[in-house]
């Protein structure tokens, strides 16, 4: 029979062992806590960076595009050009002498249109849903990151 002594002793190793295991459990959980956390930072960071990418693309080709309209409108209406298209018409185009010119002065000076700007994510504010217990707000967080962790998709889409 064991004495009293020797019922502790194992019962004390035995919440040891427990403690050690539920302190590395703990430790575990952390870890892979912040190992999810960073793997959602890092997908969303990469999808704004292509999406940022794409955008350069799109404007740069637009930008192609602009300039080449702006040489087209320049050649149609170069004075060759008025020229020929009057031919075509049967009309006779005459060139006008530089003293026959005559140039207005206006104080009026109408500027290029402003650029177009674009809605930014300030200025759009979604009123928030406010779920009715703490309980259901956490499990709103919890299935937003993680759906977002899977799909790859980023705060910024939606």
């Amino acid at each position: 029979m064991r004495t009293p002594s020797a019922q502790n002793d194992e019962h004390s190793r035995w919440l040891t062992q427990a403690q050690v295991a539920l302190g590395w459990a703990i430790v575990l959980l952390l870890l892979g806590s912040v190992g999810a956390l960073y793997l959602g930072q890092v997908s969303r960071t990469a999808l704004v960076g292509s999406e940022a990418l794409e955008l350069e693309r799109t404007l740069t080709v637009l930008n192609d595009e602009n300039h080449d309209i702006e040489q087209a409108i320049a050649a149609a209406t170069s004075i060759g050009a008025m020229e020929l298209r009057a031919r075509e018409m049967g009309l006779e185009f005459v060139r006008p002498k530089p003293e026959e010119i005559d140039y207005l002065n206006t104080t009026v000076y109408i500027a290029p249109s402003a650029p177009v700007t674009l809605a930014t994510d300030t200025d759009i504010v979604a009123q928030p849903v406010t779920p009715p217990t703490i309980g259901d707000a956490l499990l709103i967080i919890i299935q937003d990151n993680f759906t977002q962790l899977f799909q790859g998709e980023s705060r910024a889409n939606r």
